[in-house]
């Protein structure tokens, strides 16, 4: 798991609001790396709940996080965003259970706090059910690109008719939303990184690392951090290989849902290419992410679909590298392309391998951008701003929630 290390907290006063955070998911995704963040100021008097067990909840617990695993949630798991109506259906049951132990444990709490469209349902019933404000975070772009019809027509008239606040992790997040139909009062909560893990990383000598991974210690190494997943791009970022005959590529991430695993061994397959063969190197689950990626020459993001935010490309900046990203979602937000970083259509092997090599070319260049772009996400995505921008957020639905900053 993440090396997740403590920071320095804004001080909660002794009116800080009861807060229940509500996320369907035991697996540590960057949705839940967002909710140990901003719930840790609020341990003392809030609760996390979860419908399931995992990496996630192992982090809650190393954090001192008060939270519960609801296992009347379990079922909403198995219905997937391709889902039928027929398998939503079948879930009601599931879901009314959920919704009323939801609703026992927001009867404590002054605010409840949905991380998670899965989340939304349980917490949007609760909330009617016990008269309490709720806020919906929404960490995906609710479009057809991800979502089918019904899914996306659900949320929305559920955040519609039942969320007192919606908060969204970017611009293109926010106008997804809108354009979907959404019609309550949006605030941007992006996500907030705290940039001390990543100082470290970026001050340590790296060739005992890469001499770990197999990774030789002057070929100019790719860095893609992600779980493995078709739409995240991995593949992409092996083809643009072939046009950069030096570099090796690290992939750090594994298969985490169903269906994945067809993807990873297409990879491994796809690497063992002639060409890449002894080039590409996996590296699984890791827990030092900062470490990794200060160890790359470049950290390249790949994902062929667009992004509500891109955690991944913030963190890549934190460590005064160079990143190349995909200019979709919200990922255009955090990067400004000469100035902080660069970045290719999704889905273009071509240009990826051009991009990289401009940078390999011009080391100077390179070395320029991940200073502007380290700067850049310090200023707009560092946790003290995130927690000002959630204390707005309790203010605007509960006039005693609120954080002194």
């Amino acid at each position: 798991m993440r090396n997740l290390t403590a920071y320095a907290l804004p001080l909660v006063t002794e009116m800080a609001p009861r807060i229940l955070f509500v996320d369907h998911s035991g697996a540590l995704g960057g949705a839940e790396l967002f909710l140990l963040d901003l719930a840790r100021p609020y341990a003392d008097t809030s609760t996390v709940v979860t419908f399931e067990s995992g990496r996630f909840t192992e982090q809650l617990e190393a954090h001192g996080l008060p939270h519960r695993i609801l296992e009347s949630g379990a079922a909403l798991q198995r219905v997937r965003k391709s889902g039928t109506w027929m398998q939503g259906l079948q879930a009601l049951p599931a879901l009314a259970r959920t919704a009323h132990d939801v609703a026992q444990q927001a009867r404590s709490h002054d605010v409840i706090f949905a991380n998670s469209q899965k989340a939304l349902l349980p917490a949007a019933w609760a909330a009617q059910r016990t008269g309490t404000p709720l806020i919906w975070m929404v960490h995906d772009l609710l479009t057809p690109e991800h979502f089918g019809w019904m899914q996306r027509q659900l949320v929305t008239r559920v955040a519609n008719a039942s969320a007192t606040l919606v908060a969204v992790n970017s611009r293109a997040t926010a106008r997804a939303f809108a354009d979907g139909g959404g019609t309550g009062p949006i605030i941007e909560i992006p996500n907030g990184l705290d940039a001390a893990p990543f100082d470290r990383a970026c001050q340590k000598d790296t060739t005992v690392l890469r001499a770990a991974l197999d990774l030789p210690h002057d070929a100019p190494v790719l860095g893609v951090f992600s779980r493995l997943a078709e739409w995240k791009g991995q593949h992409v970022l092996l083809e643009a290989l072939h046009n950069l005959p030096t570099a090796h590529a690290l992939i750090v991430g594994e298969a985490a849902f169903p269906g994945d695993e067809s993807y990873a061994a297409r990879l491994r397959t796809q690497a063992a290419h002639p060409a890449l063969r002894g080039r590409v190197h996996f590296a699984g689950h890791r827990a030092d992410i900062p470490e990794l990626m200060a160890a790359c020459t470049i950290v390249v993001h790949t994902s062929t679909a667009a992004e509500p935010f891109g955690r991944v490309v913030a963190e890549g900046l934190l460590a005064k590298r160079p990143v190349v990203a995909t200019k979709a979602g919200g990922v255009p937000e955090i990067i400004r392309p000469q100035h902080s970083g660069l970045l290719v259509p999704p889905g273009d092997a071509a240009a990826l391998a051009t991009a990289c090599q401009s940078l390999l070319d011009d080391p100077d260049w390179a070395a320029t951008l991940a200073r502007t772009g380290a700067a850049d996400v310090r200023t707009r995505y560092g946790l003290k701003r995130m927690h000002a921008q959630f204390e707005e957020a309790l203010r605007r639905v509960s006039p005693h929630a609120y954080v002194n900053a």
